[in-house]
């Protein structure tokens, strides 16, 4: 028999990071740890003696709850003993709290705003994928005042479009500093959300002018994600718009903003920026070259599209870049700059990742492969230059679609990987 401390280690490694929030009955189909009361005494004693193993209580209510013809149907008091037991065997401990679902509907609105007011106090970290109508505040008579929050760190929204007041719900949350609103319904308008005081943001956003009033109003960001979602095509940033020095942000990913990067880019100021994601391109690409132009003696990554690359200002300080391609513009001028003699091409580069690669020519994995193993070998004899410490090659090829004796094309590369490089090449295809 294992010592029960061992046990335990063993039991917290099962327990589930996240369920399929749909799963029909999910609560009640005994996953960990609620399976580990079920196996013997033993292990039913250790479950109960360890409080960490019940810190995470997720609650789904999927179609199952609604269902007339339930076997199994729950009515809200077991439904609210089940998570009054869980939380008990937690004694006290910071929770991270996951609810998925229609609670409103299977707990009635009243109900469901007073669970969520009663463990307030302990949620550290709160995960809320709702697909029924919450009223924040008394006005719906959902929750008895507003909530304290006075644990709470981390918040993951989706179905925000179906909470009423949204913007009260987390005005008392004084150590709240991770939001992620995937809905787009968060506006820096809203005064009530403590913009100020979160360090990492992950927001969808319906106006340019959003991104820049975000980034005026949250001050201690570290890092942002900004997604631009049905954006108007008339959208335009105001003639009178402020810039941007926000000294702490070190991450900025930005999706789905496409031509609006001309307005948007112009304006901000990092000088802490050290990881820098832009999915898509704009049209004219001066705007993108003269923000990297301003940023690059201390960005550290870049994960941009490969078009690019042949006008890169130098970057001495990046180590990693991921590049993505189209399969009707790879130009393969990354390879050609590493193998030129005429200057020392990204000094510090030590990580390549190619996303989304097309090329069904063979040229171009020879090129590939010579100046990856060129550029290692010249950085063992020069101080100068970083030695490649990894490289990934994603490739998208169509159906039957493949490219012969491709191990032989890649063989330099190889070699590098005997010698400790990293080398990762997945592919998508029928047939290699």
């Amino acid at each position: 028999m294992l010592p029960p401390e061992l046990v335990s280690i063993i039991f917290l490694y099962c327990i589930p990071f996240s369920c399929q929030w749909d799963t029909p009955d999910a609560n009640w189909r005994c996953p960990a740890p609620l399976v580990f009361l079920h196996v013997c005494r033993t292990w039913r004693e250790i479950g109960l003696a360890d409080a960490s193993l019940w810190t995470a209580p997720h609650l789904r209510f999927g179609e199952y709850y609604l269902s007339k013809t339930a076997t199994h149907q729950r009515t809200p008091a077991q439904i609210e003993n089940f998570l009054a037991s869980w939380v008990a065997r937690a004694r006290g401990r910071p929770l991270t709290l996951t609810i998925h679902g229609d609670m409103m509907r299977c707990l009635g609105n009243v109900r469901a705003g007073a669970l969520l007011a009663r463990y307030a106090s302990q949620v550290k970290k709160l995960d809320l994928w709702l697909t029924g109508m919450l009223d924040w505040t008394n006005r719906g008579r959902s929750l008895p005042n507003l909530v304290r929050w006075p644990l709470l760190e981390e918040v993951e929204i989706m179905g925000a479009d179906n909470f009423r007041d949204i913007a009260y719900a987390f005005s008392l949350a004084p150590k709240l500093r991770v939001l992620a609103d995937n809905e787009g319904v968060l506006s820096p308008s809203f005064g009530t959300i403590p913009w100020r005081q979160l360090t990492s943001l992950h927001c969808k956003l319906t106006r340019l002018q959003d991104c820049v009033e975000v980034l005026q109003q949250a001050e201690m960001l570290e890092d942002c994600w900004f997604f631009l979602d049905d954006g108007d095509d008339d959208d335009r940033l105001d003639d009178e718009m402020d810039t941007v020095e926000h000294t702490r942000l070190r991450r900025l990913f930005l999706d789905g903003l496409n031509d609006g990067l001309d307005a948007v880019l112009p304006l901000l100021t990092l000088p802490a920026l050290k990881i820098l994601e832009v999915a898509e391109l704009p049209t004219d690409l001066d705007s993108v070259l003269d923000f990297l132009e301003r940023h690059a003696s201390h960005l550290q990554e870049l994960h941009m599209h490969q078009l690019l690359v042949k006008s890169l200002p130098p970057m001495p300080a990046l180590t990693k870049l991921t590049l993505t391609t189209k399969k009707e513009v790879y130009t393969g001028d990354l390879f050609a700059l590493l193998q030129s003699p005429e200057r020392r091409f990204l000094p510090s580069l030590e990580r390549i990742h190619l996303d989304r690669f097309h090329s069904k020519e063979r040229g171009d994995y020879e090129t590939m492969a010579r100046a990856l193993a060129d550029r290692w070998h010249r950085s063992k004899g020069c101080a100068d230059i970083a030695q490649l410490r990894s490289f990934t090659l994603l490739i998208k090829l169509g159906e039957d679609e493949a490219i012969e004796d491709f191990e032989e094309l890649l063989s330099p590369v190889v070699d590098l990987k005997a010698a400790g490089v990293d080398i990762v090449v997945k592919y998508w295809g029928s047939k290699w």
